[in-house]
């Protein structure tokens, strides 16, 4: 469509490469600074989150550097795979039947209607996330 955008490839990648890296250099460099509390945080040992963050840092650094560039996404890519499961099946904070995060659409109002303009109306309270009360919607 765009054929002359073939010509940033190269730079898009190593863009890309760097947000990942800052991103988990970031999240490495807070577990690594603080373990004590990051581990009361996510739940897990003071010995796995200095592993954890010396991972995460270690991944950070190789997808900068481009060291070893696939072994480290990998690495994060497994790293980020973990944190998914603890976040569904431990915490679970993250509801699927009801799409990210419990809500079913996104709506853009621009102007509500008269009614809506209560705080009691019922788009100005807050909506169970993932609650017991939710049941799976029936299919017919």
């Amino acid at each position: 469509m765009f054929p002359y955008l073939g010509n940033f490839a190269d730079l898009a990648l190593l863009l890309q490469r760097l947000m990942v890296a800052v991103i988990f250099a970031d999240s490495g460099w807070r577990d690594l600074r603080d373990p004590a509390a990051r581990s009361k945080d996510i739940g897990m040992s003071k010995g796995f989150t200095l592993f954890l963050g010396a991972a995460e840092l270690a991944g950070a650094l190789g997808e900068a550097f481009g060291v070893l560039t696939q072994l480290a996404a990998l690495g994060l890519i497994l790293l980020s795979l973990g944190a998914i499961q603890r976040k569904m099946f431990v915490w679970h904070t993250v509801c699927l039947a009801y799409g990210f995060l419990g809500q079913k659409r996104r709506r853009l109002v621009l102007r509500p209607p008269d009614d809506r303009h209560e705080p009691g109306h019922h788009h100005y309270r807050r909506r169970p996330i993932c609650s017991a009360e939710l049941k799976a919607p029936r299919i017919v």
